[in-house]
């Protein structure tokens, strides 16, 4: 791919992103065959997200009623010699003018289900690696958590949420952001976004086709109270912080949490009331945005934005952002739709 980095910008070379489909294929679940479609899929989408798992979209002719997808159906996707995706077959749609709709994810969507586990104290590597050895999945732990939360029960909690919820608690506390990444060749890999940081700059002359800004308070909170009540000793602790600088501004936007357990001490409540107050006495900016094509922008994948419009409204040069969703529409020419937030 052409390097457009914080040193010499966008490079310019079209011919780098002249990219094309090199194989697509469906392996039939009942006749064990496999199809070649290239010639004929079209209206591809492939769309990462960190708060989801993977999906890829796309249109098949029936062709003289000899094309039939089924439900469990392996896809695989190669785009310019590299496979891409690989998973099933979850959704189908025919049309009056014999056009499939087919929906496929990979293994990470497996994780939608839910079941019921009693957690020792453990990090979102150690539960994202027991779950996929139970409902036998392929992973990889490729980036490990060392925060541990504290042991609990979850009953009928998806599976995605229960490592989710680990590797947020994590985030508060240490700033570190672990995710699940789907690979290429179907496994789902445990990975912080510090792996996928990048020194690309997009902006105004560097590949932007279309954007949008948006800067919200809504879900912002400037005072925040933490109360624990021991199980057991029944005994009760309550911790307030705020930041009188942003009060005058945006008023008083209160936050109260609760604790459980038993073995919470005042430090750790007073802990977690400053950690929930750093992280959420922030105006939240985002963008979205289109760019031309590239495989190496995915959910995760963190770059610099640097567009004059924005400078002035709270957006300043050269700001870090990450990609929380990646829509890579195939189509010619190939672009991605972005959803950022700064980081």
């Amino acid at each position: 791919m052409a390097d457009y980095n914080l040193q010499n910008g966008y490079a310019g070379n079209k011919a780098t992103f002249e990219n094309h489909l090199t194989r697509f294929t469906i392996w039939n679940v009942y006749t064990k065959a496999v199809q070649d479609v290239t010639a004929s899929v079209h209206n591809i989408k492939w769309i990462t997200d960190l708060e989801a798992a993977t999906q890829l979209t796309f249109d098949v002719m029936r062709g003289n009623f000899e094309f039939i997808p089924w439900n469990g159906d392996q896809v695989v996707m190669e785009w310019n010699g590299e496979v891409i995706f690989t998973g099933w077959v979850f959704k189908r749609d025919l049309d009056q003018d014999d056009k499939w709709s087919l929906i496929a994810y990979p293994a990470s969507r497996y994780l939608k289900g839910t079941g019921t586990y009693q957690w020792p104290a453990a990090s979102s590597s150690d539960r994202f690696a027991r779950i996929a050895q139970d409902i036998q999945i392929p992973y990889k732990i490729l980036d490990v958590n060392k925060y541990k939360v504290p042991a609990e029960i979850t009953d009928g909690a998806t599976y995605f949420d229960m490592v989710n919820k680990a590797a947020e608690t994590a985030r508060t506390h240490t700033g570190e952001r672990f995710f699940l990444m789907d690979a290429g060749d179907g496994t789902i890999q445990h990975v912080s976004t510090a792996r996928l940081e990048t020194k690309y700059l997009l902006g105004d002359a560097a590949n932007v086709q279309s954007w949008k800004f948006s800067a919200s308070i809504e879900d912002t909170s400037n005072i925040v109270t933490v109360i624990h009540e021991d199980s057991k000793t029944k005994k009760r602790q309550t911790y307030t912080t705020r930041d009188n600088g942003t009060i005058p501004y945006w008023g008083p936007l209160i936050h109260t949490e609760t604790l459980s357990g038993s073995k919470i001490n005042e430090a750790q409540v007073r802990e977690k009331a400053e950690s929930l107050l750093r992280e959420k006495n922030v105006e939240k900016k985002s963008f979205s945005l289109t760019i031309l094509g590239d495989l190496k922008i995915r959910a995760g994948v963190s770059f610099y934005v640097d567009m004059w419009e924005v400078r002035s409204v709270g957006l300043p040069a050269f700001t870090k952002v990450l990609v929380t969703k990646a829509t890579h529409n195939f189509d010619n020419p190939w672009s991605v739709d972005l959803e950022v937030t700064a980081v």
